[in-house]
Protein backbone atom coordinates (compact mmCIF):
# COMPACT_ATOMS: atom_id res chain seq x y z
CA UNK A 1 0.00 0.00 0.00
CA UNK A 2 1.41 2.90 -0.92
CA UNK A 3 2.32 5.75 1.97
CA UNK A 4 0.44 8.65 1.64
CA UNK A 5 2.63 11.95 1.24
CA UNK A 6 1.26 15.45 2.69
CA UNK A 7 0.50 18.13 1.04
CA UNK A 8 3.04 21.29 1.26
CA UNK A 9 2.91 25.02 1.52
CA UNK A 10 6.80 25.56 1.32
CA UNK A 11 6.88 28.21 -1.60
CA UNK A 12 10.80 27.82 -1.20
CA UNK A 13 10.86 24.31 -2.09
CA UNK A 14 7.96 24.78 -5.07
CA UNK A 15 10.42 27.14 -6.74
CA UNK A 16 12.46 23.62 -7.89
CA UNK A 17 9.29 23.53 -9.79
CA UNK A 18 9.39 26.88 -11.02
CA UNK A 19 12.46 26.33 -12.65
CA UNK A 20 12.28 22.53 -13.89
CA UNK A 21 8.69 22.34 -14.55
CA UNK A 22 8.67 23.71 -18.10
CA UNK A 23 9.43 21.22 -21.37
CA UNK A 24 11.39 24.14 -22.98
CA UNK A 25 13.62 24.01 -19.61
CA UNK A 26 13.67 20.10 -19.50
CA UNK A 27 15.11 19.97 -23.48
CA UNK A 28 17.33 22.34 -23.13
CA UNK A 29 19.09 20.87 -20.25
CA UNK A 30 19.05 17.58 -22.32
CA UNK A 31 20.90 19.44 -24.82
CA UNK A 32 23.13 21.23 -22.81
CA UNK A 33 24.16 17.24 -21.13
CA UNK A 34 24.60 15.75 -24.74
CA UNK A 35 27.41 18.98 -25.06
CA UNK A 36 25.30 21.77 -26.98
CA UNK A 37 26.23 25.41 -25.77
CA UNK A 38 25.14 27.75 -28.60
CA UNK A 39 21.74 29.21 -29.41
CA UNK A 40 22.17 27.56 -33.27
CA UNK A 41 23.00 24.08 -31.59
CA UNK A 42 19.51 24.56 -29.41
CA UNK A 43 17.36 25.44 -32.68
CA UNK A 44 18.50 22.71 -34.34
CA UNK A 45 17.18 20.12 -33.04
CA UNK A 46 14.49 22.15 -30.67
CA UNK A 47 11.62 23.65 -32.82
CA UNK A 48 11.21 27.08 -30.42
CA UNK A 49 10.48 30.45 -31.37
CA UNK A 50 13.90 33.02 -30.42
CA UNK A 51 11.82 35.03 -27.26
CA UNK A 52 10.77 32.06 -25.22
CA UNK A 53 14.68 30.29 -26.08
CA UNK A 54 15.80 34.00 -24.82
CA UNK A 55 13.26 33.62 -21.89
CA UNK A 56 14.46 30.06 -20.95
CA UNK A 57 18.21 30.71 -20.89
CA UNK A 58 17.75 33.92 -19.06
CA UNK A 59 15.93 31.80 -16.26
CA UNK A 60 18.68 29.35 -16.32
CA UNK A 61 21.34 32.36 -15.83
CA UNK A 62 19.60 33.98 -13.23
CA UNK A 63 19.13 30.63 -11.19
CA UNK A 64 22.44 29.91 -11.29
CA UNK A 65 22.78 26.82 -14.16
CA UNK A 66 24.12 28.56 -16.71
CA UNK A 67 26.85 31.52 -17.45
CA UNK A 68 26.99 32.80 -20.82
CA UNK A 69 30.61 33.90 -22.34
CA UNK A 70 32.14 34.70 -25.80
CA UNK A 71 32.87 32.09 -28.04
CA UNK A 72 36.84 32.63 -28.82
CA UNK A 73 37.52 34.02 -31.62
CA UNK A 74 33.76 33.54 -32.73
CA UNK A 75 31.10 35.98 -32.82
CA UNK A 76 28.59 33.59 -30.88
CA UNK A 77 27.65 33.58 -27.59
CA UNK A 78 28.26 29.90 -25.72
CA UNK A 79 26.14 29.31 -22.19
CA UNK A 80 28.39 26.78 -20.12
CA UNK A 81 27.19 24.95 -17.30
CA UNK A 82 27.73 25.76 -13.91
CA UNK A 83 28.41 23.45 -10.45
CA UNK A 84 24.76 23.91 -9.87
CA UNK A 85 23.89 22.76 -13.71
CA UNK A 86 25.80 20.04 -13.53
CA UNK A 87 24.21 19.26 -9.89
CA UNK A 88 20.77 18.60 -11.54
CA UNK A 89 22.23 15.49 -13.97
CA UNK A 90 21.10 13.00 -11.42
CA UNK A 91 17.74 13.90 -11.58
CA UNK A 92 17.90 13.86 -15.55
CA UNK A 93 19.12 10.72 -16.01
CA UNK A 94 16.68 9.74 -13.18
CA UNK A 95 14.06 11.37 -15.13
CA UNK A 96 15.52 9.53 -18.24
CA UNK A 97 15.54 5.93 -16.53
CA UNK A 98 11.50 6.61 -16.34
CA UNK A 99 11.33 7.23 -19.67
CA UNK A 100 12.89 4.32 -20.69
CA UNK A 101 10.75 1.96 -18.21
CA UNK A 102 7.61 4.14 -18.98
CA UNK A 103 7.63 5.21 -22.36
CA UNK A 104 7.27 2.30 -25.30
CA UNK A 105 6.26 4.22 -28.16
CA UNK A 106 8.21 3.00 -30.86
CA UNK A 107 11.26 5.65 -32.39
CA UNK A 108 10.95 7.89 -28.81
CA UNK A 109 13.83 9.78 -28.17
CA UNK A 110 16.71 8.31 -25.50
CA UNK A 111 19.53 10.56 -24.36
CA UNK A 112 23.03 8.18 -25.99
CA UNK A 113 25.17 8.24 -22.66
CA UNK A 114 27.67 6.11 -21.70
CA UNK A 115 28.35 5.37 -17.89
CA UNK A 116 32.48 5.62 -17.04
CA UNK A 117 32.43 2.14 -16.28
CA UNK A 118 31.83 1.11 -19.81
CA UNK A 119 28.19 0.18 -20.22
CA UNK A 120 25.52 1.96 -21.32
CA UNK A 121 23.69 4.21 -18.72
CA UNK A 122 20.81 2.56 -16.83
CA UNK A 123 20.33 3.77 -14.04
CA UNK A 124 18.45 3.42 -9.99
CA UNK A 125 18.14 5.82 -7.09
CA UNK A 126 19.37 4.48 -4.06
CA UNK A 127 19.70 5.42 -0.20
CA UNK A 128 23.08 6.40 0.59
CA UNK A 129 22.89 4.92 4.54
CA UNK A 130 21.81 1.50 3.70
CA UNK A 131 21.89 1.19 -0.37
CA UNK A 132 18.60 -0.21 -1.21
CA UNK A 133 17.00 0.80 -3.82
CA UNK A 134 14.48 3.81 -3.32
CA UNK A 135 10.70 3.21 -3.69
CA UNK A 136 7.99 6.09 -3.27
CA UNK A 137 6.20 4.28 -0.36
CA UNK A 138 9.34 3.73 1.94
CA UNK A 139 9.79 7.82 2.04
CA UNK A 140 8.20 9.60 4.83
CA UNK A 141 8.29 13.16 5.30
CA UNK A 142 7.65 15.53 8.09
CA UNK A 143 3.79 17.02 8.45
CA UNK A 144 3.19 19.78 5.78
CA UNK A 145 5.85 18.16 3.15
CA UNK A 146 5.91 15.69 0.61
CA UNK A 147 8.50 15.48 -2.30
CA UNK A 148 6.82 17.37 -4.67
CA UNK A 149 5.50 20.03 -2.98
CA UNK A 150 2.72 22.33 -4.08
CA UNK A 151 2.58 26.55 -3.99
CA UNK A 152 0.01 29.06 -4.14
CA UNK A 153 3.26 31.51 -5.86
CA UNK A 154 3.73 29.04 -8.98
CA UNK A 155 5.80 30.47 -12.15
CA UNK A 156 2.97 29.62 -14.97
CA UNK A 157 5.01 29.55 -18.96
CA UNK A 158 1.79 29.69 -20.75
CA UNK A 159 2.17 26.18 -22.41
CA UNK A 160 2.68 25.88 -26.20
CA UNK A 161 0.19 24.44 -28.76
CA UNK A 162 2.82 23.41 -30.87
CA UNK A 163 3.61 19.74 -30.07
CA UNK A 164 6.69 19.19 -32.32
CA UNK A 165 9.16 20.91 -30.29
CA UNK A 166 11.65 18.24 -30.36
CA UNK A 167 13.55 17.17 -33.42
CA UNK A 168 15.34 14.43 -32.42
CA UNK A 169 12.00 12.16 -31.84
CA UNK A 170 10.18 10.81 -34.99
CA UNK A 171 7.51 13.31 -36.08
CA UNK A 172 9.01 15.46 -33.71
CA UNK A 173 7.02 14.12 -30.89
CA UNK A 174 7.38 14.94 -26.72
CA UNK A 175 8.68 12.42 -24.32
CA UNK A 176 6.03 11.18 -22.15
CA UNK A 177 8.46 12.87 -19.39
CA UNK A 178 8.46 16.37 -20.57
CA UNK A 179 4.84 15.74 -21.73
CA UNK A 180 4.17 15.69 -17.46
CA UNK A 181 6.97 16.81 -15.94
CA UNK A 182 7.10 19.92 -18.20
CA UNK A 183 3.50 20.79 -17.56
CA UNK A 184 3.52 22.82 -13.84
CA UNK A 185 -0.32 22.00 -13.63
CA UNK A 186 0.18 18.26 -14.20
CA UNK A 187 2.50 17.97 -10.98
CA UNK A 188 0.74 19.75 -8.54
CA UNK A 189 -2.12 17.46 -9.61
CA UNK A 190 0.26 14.33 -9.31
CA UNK A 191 1.43 15.98 -6.05
CA UNK A 192 -2.35 16.43 -4.88
CA UNK A 193 -3.27 12.51 -5.66
CA UNK A 194 -0.31 11.52 -3.83
CA UNK A 195 -0.78 13.29 -0.63
CA UNK A 196 -4.51 11.49 -0.64
CA UNK A 197 -6.57 14.31 -2.44
CA UNK A 198 -8.58 11.76 -4.57
CA UNK A 199 -11.74 13.14 -5.28
CA UNK A 200 -12.53 16.04 -7.57
CA UNK A 201 -13.39 18.63 -5.40
CA UNK A 202 -10.23 17.42 -2.88
CA UNK A 203 -7.66 18.25 -5.86
CA UNK A 204 -9.54 21.65 -6.33
CA UNK A 205 -8.91 22.22 -3.09
CA UNK A 206 -5.26 21.23 -2.79
CA UNK A 207 -4.37 23.09 -6.17
CA UNK A 208 -6.57 25.35 -6.51
CA UNK A 209 -6.68 25.42 -9.99
CA UNK A 210 -10.17 25.99 -12.03
CA UNK A 211 -12.60 23.03 -12.41
CA UNK A 212 -12.11 22.91 -16.31
CA UNK A 213 -8.39 23.10 -16.26
CA UNK A 214 -8.03 20.21 -13.00
CA UNK A 215 -10.66 18.25 -16.13
CA UNK A 216 -8.26 18.80 -18.72
CA UNK A 217 -5.18 17.91 -16.78
CA UNK A 218 -6.52 14.51 -15.61
CA UNK A 219 -7.70 13.32 -18.85
CA UNK A 220 -4.41 13.76 -19.81
CA UNK A 221 -2.97 11.96 -17.36
CA UNK A 222 -5.05 9.22 -17.31
CA UNK A 223 -3.82 9.06 -21.22
CA UNK A 224 -0.32 9.30 -20.59
CA UNK A 225 -1.30 6.21 -18.34
CA UNK A 226 -0.89 8.15 -15.30
CA UNK A 227 -3.64 8.75 -13.47
CA UNK A 228 -6.60 6.03 -12.97
CA UNK A 229 -10.28 6.61 -12.01
CA UNK A 230 -13.13 4.70 -9.95
CA UNK A 231 -16.81 5.23 -9.77
CA UNK A 232 -18.08 5.56 -6.49
CA UNK A 233 -21.45 7.21 -6.93
CA UNK A 234 -24.18 7.05 -9.38
CA UNK A 235 -26.23 10.06 -10.49
CA UNK A 236 -24.04 12.20 -10.89
CA UNK A 237 -21.36 9.91 -11.60
CA UNK A 238 -18.95 10.60 -9.22
CA UNK A 239 -15.06 9.24 -9.60
CA UNK A 240 -11.98 8.27 -6.75
CA UNK A 241 -8.97 8.95 -8.96
CA UNK A 242 -5.26 7.53 -8.03
CA UNK A 243 -1.99 7.25 -9.40
CA UNK A 244 -0.94 4.52 -11.09
CA UNK A 245 2.58 2.68 -10.73
CA UNK A 246 4.44 5.07 -13.23
CA UNK A 247 2.92 7.83 -11.50
CA UNK A 248 4.16 6.71 -8.26
CA UNK A 249 7.53 6.33 -9.84
CA UNK A 250 7.99 9.76 -10.42
CA UNK A 251 8.04 10.66 -6.65
CA UNK A 252 11.76 8.46 -6.77
CA UNK A 253 12.79 10.64 -9.70
CA UNK A 254 11.70 14.00 -7.73
CA UNK A 255 13.40 13.14 -5.05
CA UNK A 256 16.69 14.01 -6.66
CA UNK A 257 15.46 17.29 -7.34
CA UNK A 258 14.56 17.86 -4.30
CA UNK A 259 17.74 17.66 -2.98
CA UNK A 260 19.08 20.12 -5.67
CA UNK A 261 16.71 22.60 -4.59
CA UNK A 262 17.97 21.97 -1.36
CA UNK A 263 21.39 22.73 -1.58
CA UNK A 264 21.58 25.07 -4.16
CA UNK A 265 18.20 27.32 -3.69
CA UNK A 266 18.18 29.95 -1.18
CA UNK A 267 16.31 29.37 1.99
CA UNK A 268 16.16 25.66 1.10
CA UNK A 269 19.07 24.09 3.51
CA UNK A 270 17.34 23.41 6.13
CA UNK A 271 14.07 21.41 4.74
CA UNK A 272 13.11 18.61 5.62
CA UNK A 273 15.21 16.19 3.92
CA UNK A 274 13.14 12.97 4.67
CA UNK A 275 13.66 9.56 6.27
CA UNK A 276 14.18 6.40 4.23
CA UNK A 277 12.00 3.58 6.39
CA UNK A 278 13.77 0.61 5.82
CA UNK A 279 16.54 1.60 7.51
CA UNK A 280 15.37 4.60 9.86
CA UNK A 281 18.36 7.17 8.54
CA UNK A 282 17.86 10.91 6.96
CA UNK A 283 16.88 10.68 3.07
CA UNK A 284 20.14 11.27 1.00
CA UNK A 285 19.08 9.93 -2.60
CA UNK A 286 22.46 8.51 -4.82
CA UNK A 287 21.83 7.92 -8.22
CA UNK A 288 23.42 4.59 -9.36
CA UNK A 289 25.18 2.46 -12.42
CA UNK A 290 22.53 -0.58 -12.90
CA UNK A 291 26.03 -2.46 -14.24
CA UNK A 292 28.51 -0.83 -12.02
CA UNK A 293 26.89 -0.08 -9.22
CA UNK A 294 28.50 3.38 -9.02
CA UNK A 295 27.87 6.74 -8.53
CA UNK A 296 26.52 8.56 -11.77
CA UNK A 297 26.81 11.92 -12.44
CA UNK A 298 27.65 14.62 -14.67
CA UNK A 299 31.45 13.62 -14.04
CA UNK A 300 30.92 10.27 -14.79
CA UNK A 301 28.73 9.79 -18.12
CA UNK A 302 30.02 10.66 -21.72
CA UNK A 303 27.52 11.32 -24.28
CA UNK A 304 28.10 8.86 -27.36
CA UNK A 305 26.37 9.62 -30.82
Amino acid sequence: MTKQLTTTGNTNLAAMLNIVADRWVILLLRELYLGSSSWSQFVEVLDISPAILNKRLRLLIDTGCLIKEAAPGKRETRYILTQSGKDLYPFMAAAREWQIRWDKRKGAFVSPFVHDCGAPLRTYSACHACQKPLTAHEIAFAPGDSIIPNSEESRHFRLSSNTGADRRSPEASIGKFIQVMGDRRATLIISSLGNGALKFDDIGKATRLHPAIITERLRKLQLLGLCQQRLYQERPDRFLYSLTTSAQDLFETATHLRQWAQKWLKNTHDANPGTHLPCQQELVAVLKCQSCHNTVDYDSIQPIF
